[in-house]
Formats: structure tokens, sequence, C-alpha cells
């Protein structure tokens, strides 16, 4: 908490503030932030296990960057539950034998996606609709 207010006070805040608002918008109040927190826990994971930098593209960029597409197959691996193709796709992104930080990271957040898609699922049957949906679907996107 006093990470966030020094932030705050101090004005540097803005991409954690436009996370945050981006998550809340796409997956509500409820949901929004404890996405934007595993995704957090990722990417520090790859902060910290990956040898060389890790090249991405601009919040408003419709594309996608190698090192993301990477990091995706990472999360789609893990929302598949196959370990071997996780350690695989891990491994490669951080040129390392193994990741640990980075898959426990990815399974987290790939839990937490099932179990919000499941959730919109049940609404779905029920004649509910969820914006949500589109945050957990995957997309087509362009490599760059």
């Amino acid at each position: 908490m006093r990470f966030a207010m020094d932030g705050y006070c101090g004005g540097r805040v803005q991409c954690w503030d436009a996370a945050l608002r981006t998550s809340i918008e796409v997956l509500g109040p409820v949901d929004g932030p404890p996405v934007l927190a595993r995704t957090l826990a990722l990417v520090l994971a790859v902060r910290s296990e990956r040898r060389r930098c890790f090249r991405f593209l601009p919040s408003h960029c419709g594309r996608i960057s190698e090192d993301e597409m990477e990091l995706l197959a990472v999360l789609q691996a893990a929302r598949r539950s196959d370990a071997d193709l996780l350690h695989d796709f891990a491994a490669s992104l951080v040129d390392r034998p193994d990741a640990p930080q980075l898959k426990l990271a990815a399974r987290a957040l790939a839990a937490l996606l099932d179990r919000l898609a499941k959730l919109v699922a049940s609404d779905r049957g029920r004649g509910e609709s969820d914006a949500a949906t589109t945050a957990m679907m995957p997309t087509n996107a362009t490599r760059h």
C-alpha cells in the first residue's frame, strides 16, 4: 500500500493506473484487479528468469512482438495443462533449461482465466452477457 500511495504522491503511476483501469473496464471491478495482479506476477517472472531483453510493442499497437507471442504460447500451454509443452515454451522464452517462476506464474494466471471463462459461460447459459468473454478468447495477432 505504501508503494502505491508513494507512486500517487509522486505522480509515477500512469502506466499502472492505465493497466488497472483497462482491466476493470474489460473484466469488471471484481475480476479485473486479480487478473492484473497475476499478469504482473507473470511479467516479474519473465524479468527475473529471462537472460535477454524482452521486446514488446506499445500498448496502443495492434500488433504483437515475437517475444509477446512466445509468452502467449507459455500461457496457452498452461491453460491446456500441458506440462511438457509449458516446460519447453517457458525454457525457450527465458533461454534456460528451466523456468520455475514463469511456469508457476503462468499456471496461476491460467487457472484464474479458466475460472472466469467458466463463469462467463455459465452466465451466457442463463442469457447473461459479459465483456470479460473477449478477454479470455484467443485472438489472431499480427506479428510486427
